[in-house]
């Protein structure tokens, strides 16, 4: 087997195959630049790479006479032996492809600190789910915290989901489902499960309608990582925070709730809500 002769069982390195299309090097990598014990690496698109063998993890490549066929593309090969080479990296055209490079680095056991620093780029962490199960695979826990607050928004439970999910180590999947549950039942706890269903003013029956309209809304916040908008202006703006507050005792015409008491609780809710771990 080409893994035993060339080292670790998890290098990417692909069995030969017959190919129609005759390779070619990659700029960057040329016959012109070689030495006497380059190594010649072919991706699965047929692109040759030529390089000299100390660049490479010694537990995977030896000098060989012959091209090595690695198991990956050369939008996720090039990438890698750019920064091997100590060349500038062209930014990634998208996060697939990202990540591709930075698992066939980790099977090769190359740095992987300058990939690393690019996890968190705006545009990959509009897909957080994806940066969390890569964060996860490879043990950044920074920032699979981070990815995890941002999938606060997302319904886990959605078939679009699916794949990525199944794709994560298990205590991954596990960890992620708790921190989304663990957030909606702390906040229900706290704020309490119903209201005080009697006037603050005269003691007259309440219906307490209002409130968990209220809270229902707080909630559904909660649970998409909102907490910010909780308490803030933004919330005096929703149509149930007016209907709660403007709500008035049948009896006595007084304020059925009291508000200052009331965004009290809500605020030691919002502060006391479980982080990821």
């Amino acid at each position: 087997m080409i893994h035993a002769a060339y080292g670790l069982e998890h290098c990417n390195l692909a069995s030969p195959v017959m190919s129609t299309t005759v390779p070619k090097y990659h700029p960057a990598f040329q016959v012109g630049q070689s030495l006497d014990d380059d190594i010649n690496l072919l991706s699965s698109d047929d692109v040759l790479y030529r390089l000299p063998v100390f660049i490479l993890p010694p537990q995977c490549f030896t000098p060989s006479p012959s091209s090595i066929p690695i198991d990956a593309s050369s939008d996720a090969l090039t990438p890698l032996l750019l920064m091997l080479s100590g060349l500038p990296v062209p930014p990634f055209p998208d996060f697939e492809i990202y990540s591709q490079t930075v698992l066939l680095a980790q099977s090769w056991r190359a740095p992987l600190c300058s990939l690393r620093s690019g996890l968190m780029s705006h545009r990959f962490m509009e897909d957080p789910l994806a940066v969390y199960a890569l964060a996860s695979r490879c043990g950044w826990d920074a920032e699979a915290v981070v990815a995890a607050r941002k999938t606060l928004s997302l319904d886990l439970y959605a078939e679009e989901h699916a794949a990525i999910l199944e794709s994560m180590p298990a205590g991954a999947v596990v960890r992620l489902f708790q921190y989304h549950r663990a957030r909606r039942d702390a906040f229900r706890e706290i704020i309490g499960q119903g209201f005080d269903e009697k006037c603050k003013g005269c003691g007259a029956k309440a219906d307490g309608g209002e409130w968990r309209t209220l809270r229902a809304r707080m909630i559904t916040e909660i649970e998409n990582g909102n907490e910010e908008g909780v308490c803030s202006l933004e919330m005096e703006e929703w149509s149930e925070s007016e209907a709660c507050w403007g709500a008035k005792c049948k009896e006595c015409g007084g304020a059925v709730y009291d508000r200052i008491a009331t965004l009290r609780r809500i605020r030691e809710a919002v502060a006391g809500l479980p982080t990821f771990r």
